[in-house]
């Protein structure tokens, strides 16, 4: 299955508020207001798994957690079906961090991670000035690695459950567009990524500053085994 494929699969109607944002940005490109909101999704969390990518790359690992956790919130926002609310960045982190340990929980050979509420301390540790923490932080270079490979992972699968698309038709996601030369206006992401997806290529697949996915990684085997490491 394409990745094109994959994001349609599920596709259907937007909440009723969100289509004339939406419907437009999908009739220029010939796709549905769903497919628009998807492919526009899936550009931005590139984007931010890749600026971590490119901060873990020069050894600056508080801004890489930083970025990783921000596109871990928005993949929150995605599956919990979140709409604009006052204090609601916390319970959208959460959902997308246990959407993604989750995930990971049913790995053969899970990755070695934090708990969510030992991730939700970093982000606020970082996101507010990395000077303070209420308790002790459990940091190491791995912990940023882990996130990264976490996020693109719950980016790819996401788009395969009935239920979690349902939740992301009615989230609130707001287009950021752009316009060109010509005067035409459009918005960023959605050309490129429908593209990359017809290509034959997943959600995950060729993001920037990727050489963090060649690193070894600590995996858990069965219960009492000793953590290893392994590709």
């Amino acid at each position: 299955m394409t990745g094109t494929d994959y994001v349609r699969q599920h596709v259907q109607a937007l909440d009723p508020t969100d289509d004339p944002k939406w419907t437009p940005i999908g009739s220029a490109h010939g796709i549905s207001a769903f497919e628009a909101k998807a492919y526009y999704t899936i550009g931005l969390a590139r984007e931010m798994i890749a600026t971590a990518g490119l901060a873990r790359a020069s050894q600056l690992h508080l801004g890489a957690i930083f970025e990783v956790l921000a596109a871990m919130e928005l993949i929150g926002r995605a599956v919990g079906g979140y709409r604009d609310g006052h204090g609601q960045a916390g319970a959208r982190l959460r959902a997308g961090l246990d959407y993604a340990l989750d995930l990971n929980s049913r790995e053969s050979t899970p990755l070695s991670v934090l708990t969510t509420k030992e991730y939700v301390a970093l982000r606020n540790f970082t996101g507010h000035g990395a000077a303070h923490a209420n308790s002790p932080l459990n940091f190491d270079p791995w912990t940023g690695l882990a996130l990264l490979h976490l996020a693109t992972r719950a980016l790819d699968a996401m788009w395969a459950e009935s239920g979690t698309m349902a939740k992301f038709a009615k989230c609130l996601i707001n287009p950021m567009t752009t316009t060109d030369q010509s005067g035409q206006t459009d918005a960023i992401y959605v050309r490129d990524v429908r593209a990359h997806l017809k290509s034959g290529k997943m959600p995950r697949d060729s993001i920037m500053f990727d050489d963090w996915r060649n690193e070894p990684v600590w995996v858990g085997l069965q219960a009492g085994s000793p953590a290893v490491t392994g590709f």
